[in-house]
């Protein structure tokens, strides 16, 4: 890949690598030579870096902002391991991880996951994980209660 000064980095990309255009998960076909991407990596003593996620620009400002900033989600389902939900206009999927250390409030008290049925409109609260994976710190029915 060229940078934006010009130079040029090699990437591996492993089964890991969260690859996103248009907002949904792509594959390393999806994307043409000239492509402006956005990348993160581990940078080592050698090339190729380790490459955790290359996404197109607007995924990436989404993705950036999904995993610093509180959102308002529709929820599609829950399970042990994961909050699957579509955000924005686009509808656009977006899944968090969830623990047993996850905040669920409703109506200003705790709550549980199965209090918040498909369809709920929900604020997640991210971290983002080493891995890159967004954990769900906290779910509530407002912004203010994530």
């Amino acid at each position: 890949m060229r940078t934006a000064s010009g130079g040029s980095l090699s990437f591996a990309a492993a089964p890991s690598t969260l690859l996103l255009k248009a907002k949904r998960t792509a594959q390393l076909a999806d994307f043409a030579s000239g492509d402006a991407v956005t990348v993160r990596y581990r940078p080592s003593a050698t090339q190729p870096y380790v490459l955790h996620d290359l996404a197109d620009r607007a995924s990436w400002t989404w993705l950036a902002r999904l995993r610093t900033q509180v959102a308002e989600v529709t929820l599609k389902e829950v399970t042990d391991a994961d909050l699957v939900a579509e955000e924005g206009p686009d509808s656009a999927p977006i899944r968090y991880r969830v623990t047993a250390t996850t905040a669920w409030r409703k109506a200003g008290k705790p709550a549980e996951s199965g209090d918040f049925p498909a369809g709920s409109r929900v604020s997640v609260a991210p971290r983002l994980l080493p891995n890159g994976r967004i954990m769900a710190v906290g779910v509530a029915d407002t912004k203010q209660g994530a």
